[in-house]
This record gives C-alpha cells, sequence and structure tokens, in this order.
C-alpha cells in the first residue's frame, strides 16, 4: 500500500545523487555548527522532536510531544524553538529549550500564541501571531520581549531570516496564491511593516530558504 508519510534526504547539487537520512520525518533543521540534524518524527514508536547527531548518526529524542513541530536551532547550535499544541486547549504557543528541559516563551507573564518560530543569528525570533486582532510576522528577543510588527497578513508564515538577520523572507497566499515576500528588519522597525513581493507565479511558491551568501 502507499506510504502516508514523509522521509529526509540529503541532495548533492553537483553530482545529482541523494541519501537517505530519516524516515517517517520531516521539518529538517541543520544546526548551525553543522553537527546536528533535529527533525519532526512521525514514526508512532517515536513521535515528537528527534536529534541526529551527524558524526556517528546516533539519534535520540529531545521533545516527546507528537505536537511539537518546526525546531529552529539557537545561534550557538545548544537550544531550539518550536511550537506546539500540546497543551488542552489545542492552541498553538511558542517553545524553547535550556539544554534539554525546555518551557513556553512567555511575555510579561503570559503565554505567547504563535507559530513557525526562526531563530535568527542575531539571537532574535521571528514568528507569526496575532495579538489584539494585529495578525502577521514578528520578531522578538529570545525571552519574548520587545515584539516589533514585520508584516500585516494573517496569511504570512514560514519565515526564514537571511544569516545577516537583516531581512525575512516569507511565504503567503494575502494576494490570492501562494508567493515569496521579503521584509528589511531595518525598515519595519523605524518606519513600519512593508513587504517586497518577490515571486509572480501560478504555481504555489512556499518554504524559502536562503543560500549561504545571503544572495
Amino acid at each position: 500500500s502507499e506510504r502516508s508519510t514523509f522521509d529526509i534526504y540529503a541532495f548533492d547539487v553537483k553530482s545529482g545523487e541523494r541519501e537517505l537520512i530519516a524516515e517517517q520525518a520531516s521539518q529538517p533543521a541543520l544546526s548551525p555548527d553543522g553537527k546536528r540534524l533535529a527533525f519532526r518524527s512521525w514514526d508512532s514508536s517515536r513521535r515528537g522532536i528527534l536529534v541526529r547527531e551527524l558524526v556517528d548518526n546516533n539519534t535520540w529524542l529531545w521533545i516527546n510531544y507528537g505536537e511539537a513541530a518546526r525546531p529552529s536551532w539557537s545561534p550557538d547550535s545548544g537550544d531550539i524553538v518550536f511550537p506546539s499544541q500540546q497543551e488542552t486547549d489545542r492552541a498553538w504557543r511558542l517553545y524553547r529549550t535550556w539544554g534539554l528541559e525546555f518551557d513556553r516563551v512567555r511575555r510579561h507573564g503570559g503565554d505567547i500564541l504563535g507559530r513557525v518560530p526562526a531563530w535568527m543569528t542575531d539571537g532574535r525570533i521571528v514568528y507569526w501571531e496575532c495579538p489584539l486582532g494585529k495578525c502577521g510576522l514578528y520578531v522578538m528577543q529570545q525571552d519574548g520581549t520587545n515584539p516589533v510588527l514585520l508584516s500585516t497578513s494573517e496569511h504570512d508564515t514560514a519565515p526564514a531570516p537571511s544569516p545577516d538577520s537583516k531581512r525575512v523572507a516569507y511565504a503567503s497566499s494575502r494576494d490570492g496564491n501562494w508567493e515569496i515576500y521579503s521584509v528589511d528588519l531595518d525598515a519595519a522597525e523605524s518606519e513600519g511593516p512593508e513587504s517586497r513581493r518577490l515571486t509572480n507565479s501560478a504555481a504555489r511558491d512556499g518554504l524559502p530558504f536562503w543560500s549561504p551568501d545571503g544572495q
């Protein structure tokens, strides 16, 4: 029968060859130092966020909740931030690790009801939130403070910070079709959110990712 699951592969751009990295897995996140791969496991025996040590391929379970998703590494490759619906109300919340432990990211004592967090190289976190009806992408300090609005549509998602933390690319269906947009963080902080559309295609464009040189 057809497998209703995902697998993770490594693809060599020059040779065109691919290598199976993990079965029943998705949402791979390579640590900045290149030593670990975090990913979401769909294996019924190990649901949650797993980490593979790329030196010896040892794989271990970090977050033991099947709802935990989309891990993103801290700049020092020591921790991850992720969204999860593991609480009884099933609302999306942001979580982060401190070593092997993890807890909710909070602001003024309250949970941040956010999604799709991505840790930036300057230590801040970009994510989606909808506080008081002002939906869009925000950037905040890693302790949850000082949120700054970057975009203004509830349909903005999959933020990808540039390597220099000056821009964020993201996917959105705000114009009726899934396209890729970008926003300049310095301009958003000083003048307010103003995004630039990068693609114009009838296809569904999504899940942007930057080249190492940020170009």
